[in-house]
């Protein structure tokens, strides 16, 4: 694999080994895996956050919740992240060290002292949810 790992890009696990996995891009997030060895390669294992389904179906599944909740706005369904429920990655409760104002529609704006759950931490940067609301911050706004 010659590219490299950027954010909402979605791969197939094939294999682990010692903080290394043999993965296959996924575009779609369907979960389909081609046979073709060339089309597999090596990604740190930090970087990825491992869900229980295709992403697709992780990704339908909490538009679906979110258009159950009325008082959501029709652009919030379409900005709606993965479900917990649909993480497979161990997660961890986490502080907000000081307020954080989003640079981004996929970011949050963090309140000091504001709890969250940690579900990903790679170099520093950490995957973490509030509620139903998920992005990634910098390791250094959040103690654990």
């Amino acid at each position: 694999m010659h590219r490299l790992v950027h954010r909402g890009d979605t791969f197939v696990i094939i294999s682990r080994a010692r903080g290394w996995w043999v993965v296959q891009r996924d575009p779609e997030g369907r979960g389909l895996v081609e046979t073709d060895p060339s089309k597999q390669g090596w990604v740190p294992a930090g970087c990825l956050l491992e869900t229980k389904v295709p992403v697709s179906v992780a990704i339908e599944e909490a538009a679906n919740a979110t258009r159950l909740n009325a008082s959501n706005p029709p652009e919030q369904v379409s900005r709606t992240p993965i479900l917990p429920l649909s993480i497979l990655s161990t997660s961890f409760p986490g502080v907000a060290l000081m307020e954080y104002r989003k640079k981004g529609e996929e970011e949050l704006d963090l309140q000091k002292d504001d709890s969250l759950r940690v579900f990903k931490r790679y170099n520093h940067w950490s995957y973490v949810s509030r509620g139903i609301l998920q992005t990634c911050i910098s390791c250094s706004i959040i103690i654990l």
